[in-house]
C-alpha cells in the first residue's frame, strides 16, 4: 500500500510543480485539473504520513509472530528505527501536504481571477489586475517557496543520514 500512495504523491506532486510554472495554464480546465492533482498530492502525503507512523508498529507485529527471540527482536526494531527516520520522513510528508494547501489556494486565485490575469513571459510569474489578488497570491507563492525551501533541506538531512548510515 505505501508503495502505490507514495507512487501517486510523487506523481501528484511532479504535476503540481509543473503547473505552478504557470506557462503551461490555457485554460480554467488547466487550473481545475491541477487544483485536484494538489489535492490528491496532499491526501496522498497525509496518508503517506500515517502509513509512515504504521510501518514500526507492522514490523513489530510481524516480528513478534516469528519464532525469533526477544533480544532479536529488539535488536532489529532499533535497527529500524536508526535507518527509517520515521520522524523526518514524517516532518516531509507533513510540509510536502502544506505546500500542496498552498499550491490549491495559488491556483484557485487565478481561477477566480481568470481573464484578469496574464502570464509575463519575460520575467516569469502571474499579473494580476486586482491589486487584493496580486497580494493574496504572492503571500501564498512566498509561503510555498518557504515551505519547499525547508522541505529541501529536510530531504537533504534524510539522504546525508542515510549516506552515513551505509557507509
Amino acid at each position: 500500500e505505501m508503495i502505490s500512495v507514495y507512487s501517486e504523491y510523487e506523481s501528484s506532486m511532479v504535476k503540481v510543480f509543473a503547473a505552478l510554472e504557470f506557462s503551461a495554464i490555457n485554460s480554467p480546465e488547466d487550473i481545475g485539473m491541477s487544483i485536484e492533482m494538489a489535492k490528491k498530492a496532499e491526501i496522498a502525503a497525509r496518508k503517506m504520513v500515517w502509513l509512515n507512523s504504521e510501518m514500526g508498529t507492522k514490523l513489530k507485529e510481524s516480528l513478534a509472530g516469528s519464532q525469533e527471540p526477544p533480544s532479536d527482536t529488539d535488536s532489529t526494531m532499533q535497527g529500524f528505527y536508526q535507518t527509517a527516520d520515521i520522524g523526518r520522513r514524517d516532518k516531509l510528508y507533513k510540509l510536502n501536504a502544506e505546500i500542496m494547501k498552498d499550491a490549491q489556494s495559488a491556483l484557485h486565485v487565478m481561477e477566480e481571477e481568470w481573464g484578469a490575469w496574464e502570464y509575463n513571459v519575460d520575467g516569469g510569474g502571474v499579473l494580476f489586475e486586482s491589486e487584493s489578488a496580486v497580494i493574496e497570491f504572492n503571500d501564498t507563492m512566498v509561503q510555498i517557496g518557504i515551505l519547499v525551501q525547508k522541505s529541501e533541506e529536510l530531504q537533504l538531512t534524510i539522504l546525508k543520514a542515510q549516506a552515513d548510515d551505509s557507509g
